[in-house]
């Protein structure tokens, strides 16, 4: 007999969309499916709409043994005790596996939903984790190897890492991730702040250039990052790696340094979600380096890999412990998952073979006695060279991550140099306003001295000003409010104004006021995460009379510069503040931190880690004490199947 009480599942999904509970699209597609499904229409609408909102929170799935339907939904009191009564005794496996509109892992895989036994998916997504998987397993086979090939190859290692010493306990990961990385057609280089990424990457690039010179056949090598400021970034210490290496210069030119963001590599298309380059237009290349991996989505990342050769090689860089995609999934960290699983015997005895490392400390941090292929990809590097023991932004990196309470307060209250906390408070909010008027002087200056000049002259001043910009930035966690995005950006034009420093009047557009893209234009080139700066320019017209007016101006990654008319820029918010997700694949000499005066379920370990290590030099908090140590205990947790597929593939 059915329940008449479920019967009404679907009205209160509805209902609760319209408080804002969940979002519309979400209930009209719960309306998709309850028109179209044939067996359960309620229960199977009303988990579709529920998956549908988790998807929104970043979640692939939903595990159908942890359905927890009041805390998905944030009911409480008796909204929650109602829905409890409808759910309760419902078979959600027998109703998945008996609908009409929902596949499996083996067969009706074009069903607009895709149950494997375990966890329920959008069709779209449960596709992009299962191609994912299938290929990151495929660029893990190992490289095989002649003895001869050994010994080049332990040579040329030496000769980038010179000053080994093979007597320690603990490897030069940095030699180690080399290592792996020639050995496999994937690796995965995972490392906080100030490890090495970039340097490592670079004499990888340098050893299968060479590799390929010896071969006559030198591979072609793209570099790429999520945002336009990340890939800047890649290009500028990509660039001051290589004037480093100890390699001849010949070598030193094929390296690449310039590096594109993904959707530009990829040839977005205008108003589609789909890229000129694909699964039957694939890029041409043999080498693909990826850095701030942590902000590539699932989708993203399964396309990336589906317009990748067969034959080509896959880098991964990222910090594993930052914040994970704002879109849906966490791909860095589902991978890195597999870091203490160790290397397999076959592959601890090559890596000991190509880097003089003994196997016993190639294997100090292993933790888990399963082999998994994967994990025979993976390198964490772990020497910070950036931070010393005298850092407080090292070490209080290191203790959030490790959720380290009692190291937080003990750290937030040493006083070390590089370091400043400031307890939230009326007081301590308008110092900080203050505090970042005076750092913002340089680059409006800078604006300023340039206002009125021919069109012609302005770039070499707009890159000095968006360098200056970069000096100094405020990230906070929220958009909204005086803690948020809006709030700050609106106290900040305020008391600039007040100082002289801008006019910004009714207007929305004054000269100085600094922008940050965020939604892509194609057509422009402009891109989420790009940074740019209005000027005031000059410039004669027909009749030789001078024209004032006022343009944006862009850096791009290769170091050049796009001026665009404020009426042609897409999708932007004021850059004074900015949130710690925008902030992603930047860094700043400089960077104030400002937490809400509430807790909210946003402030996680992850996000507090990724604030500060945006800061190379100096780091001011300002932060209501209980508020920040309660956000370093909250670990962020998203759910997928990737994990799950990766060690059975």
């Amino acid at each position: 007999m059915v329940n008449t009480l479920r019967l009404k599942m679907l009205s209160d999904l509805m209902a609760l969309s319209a408080k804002n509970g969940v979002r519309q699209l979400d209930a009209q597609f719960a309306r998709f499916i309850h028109s179209i499904e044939t067996q359960h229409a309620d229960e199977v609408a009303f988990i579709a709409g529920v998956l549908s909102s988790e998807l929104s929170k970043g979640h692939i799935c939903i595990r159908i043994t942890e359905l927890d339907f009041v805390e998905m939904l944030g009911l409480y009191g008796q909204s929650a005790d109602v829905l409890l009564k409808k759910v309760v005794g419902v078979d959600w496996d027998a109703v998945l596996s008996s609908a009409s509109c929902v596949g499996d892992d083996q067969n009706n895989q074009t069903q607009p939903l895709i149950y494997d036994g375990q966890r329920l998916y959008l069709q779209r997504y449960w596709y992009y984790e299962k191609f994912l998987a299938d290929k990151l397993n495929s660029l893990a086979e190992p490289i095989q190897f002649t003895d001869e090939e050994c010994d080049v190859l332990a040579n040329r290692l030496s000769e980038l890492f010179p000053d080994t010493d093979l007597s320690l306990d603990e490897p030069n990961w940095q030699k180690v991730a080399v290592a792996v990385a020639l050995s496999s057609r994937l690796s995965v280089i995972s490392g906080g702040p100030g490890t090495g990424k970039t340097t490592t990457v670079v004499k990888l690039l340098s050893a299968l250039i060479e590799q390929g010179l010896q071969k006559g056949a030198v591979p072609k090598i793209k570099l790429v990052a999520p945002t336009g400021k990340a890939a800047a970034r890649l290009t500028e210490s990509i660039g001051s790696a290589v004037k480093t290496l100890s390699v001849n210069s010949e070598t030193k030119l094929l390296i690449p340094n310039n590096a594109s963001t993904i959707h530009r590599m990829l040839g977005a298309v205008p108003n589609r979600a789909e890229f000129r380059h694909n699964r039957d237009n694939q890029l041409h290349l043999d080498l693909l380096v990826v850095d701030e991996a942590s902000m590539v989505d699932l989708p993203l990342m399964a396309k990336l890999l589906e317009a990748l050769p067969k034959h080509a090689r896959l880098v991964l860089l990222g910090d594993k412990d930052q914040l994970a995609s704002v879109e849906a999934g966490a791909v860095l960290g589902d991978i890195c998952s597999f870091l203490d699983y160790g290397y397999s015997d076959k592959q601890s005895k090559l890596l000991s073979r190509l880097t003089g490392f003994s196997s016993n400390s190639l294997s100090l941090h292993k933790q888990n006695s399963e082999t998994v292929r994967l994990s025979d990809s993976l390198c964490m590097l772990r020497k910070s060279y950036r931070f010393d023991e005298s850092s407080g932004i090292g070490v209080l990196a290191k203790a959030i991550n490790s959720s380290d309470v009692a190291s937080v307060r003990k750290i937030l209250s040493h006083g070390y140099p590089d370091l400043i906390f400031d307890s939230l408070s009326t007081e301590s909010y308008q110092n900080m306003i203050g505090f970042l008027v005076s750092e913002y002087t340089d680059y409006l200056n800078c604006v300023h001295n340039a206002s009125g000049m021919d069109v012609s002259l302005v770039e070499s001043h707009a890159l000095k000003a968006l360098s200056l910009f970069s000096n100094c930035r405020l990230l906070c966690a929220i958009r909204e409010g005086d803690f948020g995005l809006s709030g700050l950006n609106q106290q900040i034009e305020k008391a600039l104004s007040q100082s002289g420093l801008i006019q910004k009047g009714d207007d929305l557009w004054y000269v100085g006021r600094p922008v940050m893209i965020t939604r892509n234009d194609h057509s422009l080139g402009l891109f989420n995460g790009d940074i740019g700066i209005a000027m005031l320019v000059s410039e004669k017209d027909d009749n030789g009379e001078a024209q004032v007016y006022i343009k944006v101006y862009f850096e791009l990654p290769d170091g050049s510069v796009k001026a665009v008319l404020p009426s042609r820029i897409p999708e932007h918010d004021t850059a004074y503040a900015m949130t710690i997700h925008k902030s992603q694949g930047s860094e700043f000499p400089t960077t104030v931190m400002i937490l809400p005066s509430a807790y909210s379920p946003i402030l996680t370990k992850e996000i507090i880690y990724t604030g500060v290590t945006r800061a190379r030099n100096k780091l001011v908090i300002v932060a209501d004490n209980t508020v920040l140590l309660k956000g370093v205990k909250k670990k962020t947790k998203r759910l997928s199947g990737l994990q799950y597929r990766l060690k059975v593939s």
